[in-house]
């Protein structure tokens, strides 16, 4: 009589279980693993018939395979909902950049040009006051330096040298004492006049050289951006169709394996609800028999209710693909009107 119920209550069971397994999308090894759990489960009920004695034996692989078939239900609605995620996860990666991205990193490039333009201003500034600086220090070197108290020849003060008819010696030493020594200290004052007017001249060349130099490096350094301006605005223009071309590959290639599975969803889905249903049939059936081979029969039959399991979790809330990007021409080029306008 055991076998028998057994038999009864298990063949609709293994029936329904023996196709989940046949359609679970499971890996394979774990395919193969639960198919020999199946054999194994049929070939404790076929010793059920012979020997009553093993049913409970029969039972007890009954609940270890019901197990089994609940798990492969979670898993394979865990790994369904996380294909779903990554597809999603794939569409946003096929993403290209868009007009306005594009024109995020134009701007924020021409502000960076822009700055450095008003640097170049100021650098030639400083360069065009050194030059009149320099100038005006030259005016003042040469005034200092060729003053005639420096340049006039000897033969111009020697007159200083001759006497007065008649003048006495010692009148005319203590007149020379004084002729020299305001001659002397005019000619120093003049002398440090010069090489301090020399010196300033120097110092401020020096500083000049300098002011050039980095009004150079500005001019080199603001042609660069705007050359990676332009090079950066004109790939991004040629590229457009490549780009294009690709991300719509991309996107097709992602959106036929989501529609696909999308498709496939529903009879999946009945599929794991069968399957969970016949395996909490086979749950109950296997508790209903005790360990002493006695069937309770009340129990047995409350495993053939329609509300024995609840399965409504069996579900999966599809995410939306990302929308598609339309392919936009380009507008910032050399030579577009938009470039021109700001650069």
């Amino acid at each position: 009589m055991l076998a028998l119920l057994l038999l009864l209550a298990g063949k609709e069971i293994l029936r329904v279980a023996g196709r989940s397994l046949r359609s679970s999308s499971s890996e394979q090894m774990g395919a193969v693993v639960q198919g020999r759990d199946l054999q194994g489960l049929l070939l404790h009920i076929s010793d059920c018939r012979v020997d009553p004695a093993s049913c409970g034996d029969a039972a007890d692989h009954m609940a270890n395979y019901s197990a089994n078939m609940t798990k492969s239900v979670n898993e394979d609605l865990n790994e369904t909902r996380t294909k779903f995620d990554n597809l999603i996860v794939e569409a946003e990666a096929c993403k290209m950049d868009s007009g306005g991205d594009h024109a995020a990193s134009f701007n924020t490039k021409v502000a960076t040009y822009a700055a450095c333009r008003e640097k170049q201003v100021a650098a030639a500034k400083l360069e065009t006051l050194c030059d009149t600086n320099v100038g005006g220090s030259q005016t003042s070197k040469d005034l200092q330096c060729e003053s005639t108290i420096l340049t006039k020849p000897i033969s111009e003060v020697q007159d200083i040298c001759k006497p007065s008819p008649q003048q006495p010696l010692g009148e005319w030493i203590k007149s020379m004492a004084v002729q020299f020594k305001t001659q002397s200290e005019a000619f120093q004052k003049q002398q440090k006049l010069c090489k301090d007017a020399q010196w300033k001249l120097g110092n401020e060349t020096d500083e000049c050289a300098v002011h050039k130099g980095n009004s150079t490096e500005q001019i080199k350094a603001c042609d660069a951006e705007l050359g990676e301006i332009e090079t950066f605005s004109c790939n991004w223009a040629t590229g457009f169709t490549s780009r294009c071309s690709a991300y719509k590959s991309c996107y097709a290639g992602v959106l036929a394996r989501y529609t696909k599975m999308k498709t496939d969803l529903g009879k999946n889905i009945e599929q794991w609800t069968q399957t969970w249903t016949a395996a909490k049939k086979m749950e109950c059936t296997a508790s209903a028999i005790s360990s002493s081979d006695v069937v309770n029969a009340t129990k047995m039959k409350e495993c053939n209710s329609a509300n024995l399991t609840n399965a409504s979790f069996i579900k999966v809330t599809v995410p939306a693909m990302p929308q598609k990007q339309t392919c936009s021409e380009p507008e910032i080029y050399p030579g577009s009107k938009l470039f021109r306008s700001k650069v």
